[in-house]
C-alpha cells in the first residue's frame, strides 16, 4: 500500500505542492522535473499541461495530436494508480489494514486528488454539452491554483473523448459496485459525475447498439444500488 500510494503521490506531487499541502510529511523530498509555481497558475497552466511534463508520462501523439493524447496520458495515468491502489484495498488477509491505511488524512487526500483529477480533466470534457452537474456544484476540488478543462470547456467547442469516458467508466464503475477497497471514496467523490459518464455512454445515440447494451446495464446496477 505505502508503494502505491507513493507513487500516486510522485505523479501528483506538482499539483499537491501548489495546493501548499503541509500535512504530507514526505512532499517537499520528492525530486520532481516539474514544480508548479504560483507564476505557472497565474498564467493559465492546466493541471494536464504541468502533470504531462512529468517523466513518468508517456506522451505518445504526434504533434497535431499532441493536445487530446496529453489528457488521455494524465488520466490513462490517474486511473492506474486508482486501480492499484483499490486492488491492494480489496480481499485478502491484510484488507481491513490496508482500507484503514487509506482512510487516514495524507492517503484520502491523495486519492481525492486523483479522482477530482479524473472527474474534471476526464469526465466534463468527455459529456455531451448540458449533461452533468455544472463545475461549480461539485464538491471544493483537491486541486488548486490551476484552470481545468472542464471550465474552460464550458463555454463552447469542449472536446468529446469517446474512448476515454469508456475507459473512466470501465474502470471506476466496478470500484463503485463494490463493497471493498476505494469502493466508499469513488461514491462520495465521483458518484453523480460517474452516473452522467455512464448514461452517455449508455443512452447517446453517438454510441453502437453493443456498448450502449453494455453500459446500460451497468447505469441500471448503479441506479439500483
Amino acid at each position: 500500500m505505502d508503494a502505491a500510494l507513493e507513487e500516486a503521490e510522485r505523479f501528483l506531487a506538482p499539483a499537491l505542492n501548489r495546493c501548499k499541502c503541509e500535512c504530507w510529511p514526505f512532499l517537499s523530498t520528492l525530486t520532481n522535473p516539474f514544480t508548479a509555481t504560483a507564476d505557472e497558475a497565474s498564467q493559465g497552466k492546466s493541471i494536464i499541461d504541468v502533470l504531462s511534463s512529468l517523466d513518468s508520462v508517456q506522451i505518445r501523439a504526434s504533434s497535431n495530436e499532441q493536445d487530446a493524447q496529453r489528457r488521455r496520458d494524465v488520466i490513462s495515468k490517474a486511473l492506474s494508480n486508482i486501480r492499484d491502489l483499490h486492488a491492494l484495498c480489496g480481499d485478502g488477509p491484510h484488507a481491513v489494514a490496508q482500507q484503514e491505511a487509506a482512510a487516514n488524512q495524507k492517503s484520502q487526500k491523495i486519492i481525492d486528488a486523483l479522482l477530482d483529477l479524473v472527474v474534471l480533466e476526464g469526465i466534463y470534457p468527455s459529456l455531451s454539452s448540458g449533461i452533468g452537474v455544472p463545475v461549480e456544484r461539485r464538491l471544493k476540488s483537491a486541486l488548486k491554483g490551476f484552470t481545468t478543462r472542464s471550465l474552460s470547456a464550458a463555454s463552447g467547442g469542449k472536446p468529446e473523448d469517446r474512448q476515454l469516458l469508456n475507459d473512466i467508466v470501465e474502470c471506476l464503475s466496478p470500484i463503485s459496485l463494490t463493497r471493498n477497497g476505494l469502493s466508499t471514496s469513488v461514491q462520495d467523490r465521483t458518484s453523480v459525475d460517474l452516473l452522467a459518464a455512464t448514461g452517455e455512454l449508455a443512452y447517446s445515440p453517438a454510441f453502437n447498439l453493443p456498448t450502449r447494451q453494455h453500459f446500460a446495464s451497468i447505469f441500471k446496477e448503479m441506479i439500483d444500488r
